[in-house]
């Protein structure tokens, strides 16, 4: 988490490839009874986010770079800042 206020927060995922090739992604961050506000990736091409009752749905923009990382960043509201699950294309999230 980068940011707490009342009411919300600012959270992160640290997504990294490291397979040999270029990786299309979908991340799903489950905060039940929450909303996401907005969502976005720092520094590169943003791909599209929904928000289902409280889970954060980000598919990737174009492929991540074999070897290379992005962070996903978040604005959720009326949610514990933990959340209850986290995975990218299906592989739990480390350190949630």
């Amino acid at each position: 988490m980068l940011q707490t206020f009342p009411g919300g927060f600012i959270g992160e995922v640290s997504i990294r490839n490291a397979s040999r090739g270029d990786l299309g992604w979908v991340a799903r961050v489950e905060y039940p009874g929450g909303r996401v506000v907005t969502a976005w990736l720092e520094g590169v091409t943003q791909g599209t986010f929904s928000d289902r009752r409280g889970t954060l749905i980000y598919r990737s923009g174009p492929d991540l770079a074999a070897g290379s990382s992005v962070l996903l960043r978040f604005h959720i509201e009326s949610a514990h800042p933990h959340p209850a699950s986290c995975a990218v294309s299906g592989r739990s999230c480390i350190g949630v």
